[in-house]
């Protein structure tokens, strides 16, 4: 996905819905083992911030959800006292960063609206 994102393209949705649904299944997983254990390989542990970002552009706001969730969560349980709505809005602020398709900022600001 980062590739594509940084080639200024938009992944192909069916793929990154499939990946997106595995990752969060993985995340699950994950988020029941004490913080301190997790694994920190991307591939086992997949990182809240892409969750998010994988969810904006598929606009499925079910999964956006779950995945602001989690990235929340993980920043309590280390240690990171934050307000949720400012932490999501820094990881969409990030999306941008990573690509210059104009394309995210118009679905970002349909999730967002619902």
């Amino acid at each position: 996905m980062l590739k594509t994102l940084t080639a200024g393209q938009l992944p192909e949705p069916r793929e990154l819905e499939k990946r997106l649904s595995i990752a969060l299944v993985k995340k699950m997983g994950i988020l029941k083992q004490p913080y301190l254990i997790r694994p920190q390989d991307p591939k086992i542990n997949p990182p809240a911030e892409h969750l998010l970002w994988a969810a904006v552009l598929l606009e499925d706001n079910e999964k956006f959800s779950l995945a602001a969730d989690i990235l929340y969560t993980e920043k309590l349980e280390s240690g990171i006292i934050c307000n949720q709505q400012e932490l999501v809005s820094e990881q969409l602020d990030a999306l941008l960063l990573v690509s210059e398709n104009r394309e995210i900022l118009k679905k970002m600001n349909r999730i967002v609206k619902n």
